[in-house]
């Protein structure tokens, strides 16, 4: 009976981590798709969606993905033809380019973590922002901000123009935070580097509506 007990443990942790995010799409070029579990449908993917462990990633000739993990402080640059397994550790290639890999700053990778919490971001995009229920210390709200404004602008200096991830990596920090009044400055320069994204545009309507903690 313990044998069973354990076993099923084992294998209920191994379905819960099988589904478990791994990583935060940050930029997408070209058809990139993913296949997952026993889907065989090919799905395409949007940039700020998620990555699952063991979600299976396909990019043609002239596509191009970045990855940042939630573990490892591991950002991936594909450029098809390549495909590869997107796990906890990096993606696994399978069969095409190597990736190029850079490192991102701890923190960095630790906030870029919560934004599928605080945003409810989908697979497939779509930005639904999830209120938290701890609220905030003020010495400790001042000390994360200055250490997260520091990490912003050395990821900004690293980053496309119109690449956002640092901006949502400051978001998360301002959220946790309740510095909306920051927030709303932020989702502005997110539209500016993205004047076409709708679901930007959506955010920073939710941003507008909110109030900072005193």
């Amino acid at each position: 009976m313990k044998f069973l007990v354990s076993l099923f443990g084992m294998l209920l942790a191994g379905a819960v981590f099988a589904q478990a995010d791994v990583g935060l799409v940050n930029q997408v070029a070209g058809n990139v798709t993913y296949t997952s579990g026993k889907d065989a449908a090919a799905h395409g993917i949007l940039a700020y969606g998620r990555v699952r462990h063991g979600d299976r990633i396909a990019l043609p000739a002239g596509a191009e993905l970045k990855i940042s993990y939630f573990s490892g402080n591991r950002q991936e640059v594909w450029k098809g033809p390549s495909a590869f397994v997107a796990t906890t550790n990096g993606g696994e290639l399978l069969k095409g380019n190597q990736p190029e890999v850079s490192r991102l700053p701890g923190v960095v990778a630790q906030k870029l973590a919560r934004i599928p919490e605080l945003m409810g971001t989908s697979r497939v995009g779509g930005i639904v922002v999830r209120s938290l229920t701890v609220k905030p210390d003020a010495a400790q709200r001042e000390k994360a901000v200055a250490e997260a404004m520091s990490a912003y602008e050395t990821l900004r200096a690293k980053s496309a123009e119109s690449d956002v991830t640092p901006e949502l990596f400051l978001i998360g920090v301002l959220i946790d935070n309740e510095m909306y009044a920051e927030v709303k400055w932020v989702a502005q320069e997110m539209i500016k580097r993205q004047p076409d994204n709708e679901e930007l545009r959506k955010f920073a309507a939710w941003a507008q509506a909110q109030k900072s903690t005193p």
